[in-house]
């Protein structure tokens, strides 16, 4: 984050400025609900609202400050700082739009004239609550109520290092027993790691486990009165068991099934989502030599969350994961491998969002590749190298450099070993 937008650049600012004005925030520690409760004003700090946005670097998350009096908020602000615009109002006051280089433009909602009303939700979070809290616009209203996003393409090539995450049907022409490991060097404080072991189980199956982890490091804790306390940390990790079957000579199904954790820092200590979740590929080889993959990512995925055991009046919660369906094909067109998919984000019965990615490689001299594409919001290129450690060509480096309107930079390093 800029200077100017990290948590205890935020804390620093408020308190010299509002001395007498206590600030509570998500990482806050040793926070008493009733002390709270008896406050006439406080500021409200979020430092990072989209913590799943932030980690999967697409730019929607946003550090929010609110000036609560009496129990309502009386002066907002809505900050993105991997887009560079911050919104904010005051009571009675009206609001604005500020972007970096330019001055602030009044803005105003949009005058509802009937028909169906639009309610922003988050992509990431949508799930049974959002659904019934629509459904009771809804039943108030009379009117239909749209959910829309804001804030939170290898369907088809058979990718020998992690075939299983990106459609698990493609296990079954993998040709021989592989670990990958794939290591992201990530902006901002983020971290993506994951480690695959898969093999073939002749004469036409194939398995795989996998280990995919994330978070952010460095979340800065402040207590009630602004001072540091601790360096705060959130991790998601998703453990995958695949399986996958041909069933005819062009065609093979596959299935992965997750084990999902999540852990957030919450007062003084790790609020913990847990859940399980699927993942179902279709893989067909046609007689032209182009591959077709469809892949319906996260089926009834969810986590489960207990807040009781953080907040006095906490409880069980579910949250629902968006499921995602990807149409994806390869195929070699003049020495070039193409690859390319689409998907569609659908939660529910509502469409919340879509993806869209192609990329290309060419392979020199049989050892190295070259590679580049392009889609959700990022560009790349990168360099592949195959070598033989014990056997010929048992061993491939892969390197990809990519790009981020949102995020910045990336390196991603990926070796995979055939043993």
């Amino acid at each position: 984050m800029p200077p100017d937008t990290e948590p205890h650049g935020i804390c620093d600012r408020l308190d010299a400025l509002t001395p007498e004005i206590p600030l509570v925030s998500e990482e806050s520690i040793g926070l008493d609900t009733g002390e709270r409760l008896a406050w006439a004003c406080l500021w409200l700090i979020d430092p990072l609202d989209g913590t799943k946005e932030f980690i999967q670097r697409n730019g929607e998350f946003t550090v929010n400050i609110a000036l609560i009096e009496g129990g309502q908020p009386v002066l907002g602000v809505v900050h993105a700082p991997a887009r560079r615009v911050s919104y904010f109002a005051a009571h009675r006051k009206g609001a604005w739009r500020q972007t970096e280089s330019h001055a602030p433009e009044k803005i105003r909602t949009q005058s509802y004239r009937g028909g169906t009303a639009r309610m922003a939700a988050s992509r990431s979070h949508s799930g049974q609550p959002v659904e019934r809290f629509r459904e009771a616009l809804e039943a108030h209203s009379g009117q239909p109520v749209q959910a829309v996003a804001m804030g939170s393409s290898f369907t088809a090539e058979i990718d020998q290092s992690f075939a299983a995450y990106h459609n698990p049907a493609s296990l079954v022409h993998i040709k021989n027993p592989r670990a990958s490991f794939s290591n992201h060097f990530l902006m901002l404080d983020r971290q993506l790691m994951s480690v695959n072991i898969s093999t073939p189980l002749p004469p036409s199956a194939a398995v795989g486990v996998a280990w995919i982890g994330a978070g952010v490091d460095n979340i800065d804790g402040r207590n009630l009165s602004g001072q540091h306390t601790s360096n705060l940390s959130t991790s998601e990790n998703a453990y995958m068991v695949s399986f996958a079957q041909t069933m005819l000579p062009w065609l093979s199904l596959g299935l992965n099934v997750k084990v999902l954790r999540h852990q957030l820092p919450v007062n003084s200590m790790d609020l913990t989502g847990k859940g399980v979740g699927m993942d179902f590929g279709i893989f067909i080889k046609t007689k032209s030599g182009a591959n077709i993959g469809l892949m319906a990512q996260d089926l009834n995925s969810r986590y489960q969350w207990k807040t009781d055991q953080v907040f006095e009046r906490g409880k069980v919660y579910i949250e629902q994961f968006p499921t995602l369906y990807r149409l994806g094909t390869a195929f070699d067109y003049n020495e070039i491998y193409i690859t390319a998919d689409a998907g569609l984000i659908i939660s529910g019965a509502d469409l919340v969002g879509y993806t869209a990615r192609a990329g290309v490689e060419y392979k020199y001299l049989d050892n190295y590749y070259l590679r580049g594409g392009f889609g959700n919001r990022r560009v790349g290129v990168g360099l592949g190298l195959d070598w033989s450690l014990f056997e010929e060509k048992d061993s491939r480096l892969d390197y990809a450099f990519t790009l981020e309107s949102a995020a910045g930079v990336s390196h991603v390093f990926t070796y995979a070993f055939a043993f």
